[in-house]
């Protein structure tokens, strides 16, 4: 459908008239019925009108398919890390701590539901470990959730929820001299910030050497704090000035 401005120049080019070029036949004699013009008006107006439906379904498709390339790669950009190889991982845990220089080895882990644990060591600082938590995209690649890093030497504890289960995640990536230990319990104190050591203990696991990733369901409301897990060596409690170097969190 050319613009209405162009209709008398081709008219005059064909040598035909604007009724003719609208009904695209030949029309004998010198006029032209009124009906016969009224008809030719009203294709014209479905022409125009239908072109504009098409404009308009062009135009929706357009911008729908513009909308699906952006978030297609902002979702690429997002979810980008790869975990097939030990390598991608150390990767994404270096590159995610920016400005600080970590140096990552990858030593243990284990996947709950649709994200992915992972204990690494600090090359910078042996002893010191810390944990990556990944999630799990539609298209099988992963996005970095945090970093968790401590230069504790002894057990690292956290509190996880995984729907609608809590976990207590412990991991360690170096040596130590003992068989088990144990978690406490911490309370809230009502309509209050703080907590309170709770001396009962809650859960005690075997200890089987370094580096180890575990994961152990809790109850409900129960806090973690590694500064309340107990050590123990053949059965008996070690006491905290008998563990050489507890409080000595950093190089």
């Amino acid at each position: 459908m050319p613009d209405y401005s162009l209709l008398p120049v081709i008219c005059e080019v064909l040598e035909i008239n604007v009724a003719e070029l609208l009904g695209a036949e030949r029309i004998s004699g010198d006029s032209v019925p009124k009906k016969q013009v009224t008809a030719m008006a009203q294709n014209m107006i479905l022409l125009v009108n239908n072109k504009s439906h098409v404009r308009k379904i062009v135009g929706a498709i357009l911008s729908a398919v513009i909308m699906l390339v952006g978030v297609v790669g902002l979702y690429n950009y997002e979810y980008s890390v790869s975990v097939d190889s030990t390598a991608d991982l150390e990767k994404a845990i270096n590159e995610y701590h920016f400005a600080d220089e970590v140096n990552a080895d990858v030593l243990e882990r284990q996947a709950i539901n649709n994200r992915l644990y992972v204990l690494y060591e600090e090359n910078e600082y042996p002893g010191a470990c810390g944990l990556a938590c990944l999630e799990k995209g539609i298209f099988g690649n992963y996005r970095m959730i945090s970093c968790e890093d401590s230069g504790c030497r002894w057990i690292n504890g956290t509190k996880i929820t995984e729907g609608k289960t809590d976990y207590c995640v412990t991991f360690c990536a170096s040596d130590l001299p003992i068989d088990a230990y144990g978690i406490c319990g911490v309370k809230e104190v009502p309509g209050s910030n703080q907590t309170v050591d709770d001396s009962e203990l809650i859960y005690k696991l075997k200890y089987t050497g370094s580096p180890f990733l575990t994961f152990t369901k809790i109850e409900n409301g129960v806090t973690i704090d590694t500064y309340h897990f107990k050590y123990f060596q053949n059965g008996v409690e070690i006491q905290d000035n008998e563990l050489e170097g507890f409080w000595n969190w950093y190089c």
